[in-house]
């Protein structure tokens, strides 16, 4: 937490005034919500604090190349949000045909 400011405002901010700048978030927060607001705001990465050391190291290059990066845990959740949002997707053409 910061004083006044978060980290996705602050990561809005700064990318809002120099957009060349990649944003790294190290965060407490697992959940897709603080996820998908960061990765809006303009992070390139997501990183649990409990593996950052072992993430930072591992996000450094594809960040530099301008891809995203998030830590294993997080890529788990993502995956299986957008599998469950797949299958919802696929349900409801089955439904309709």
């Amino acid at each position: 937490m910061l004083p006044n400011l978060n980290g996705i405002e602050a990561t809005r901010q700064v990318v809002s005034k120099q957009p060349a700048v990649s944003v790294v978030i190290l965060s407490i927060y697992s959940d897709e919500t603080y996820v998908m607001r960061a990765w809006k705001a303009g992070a390139r990465a997501y990183l649990l604090k409990d593996s950052a050391f072992t993430d930072l190291v591992r996000a450094i290059e594809p960040v530099i190349q301008g891809k995203s990066f998030f830590s294993p845990k997080i890529s788990r959740i993502l995956a299986e949000d957008y599998v469950r949002a797949l299958n919802r997707r696929v349900r409801l053409i089955l439904t309709n045909c």
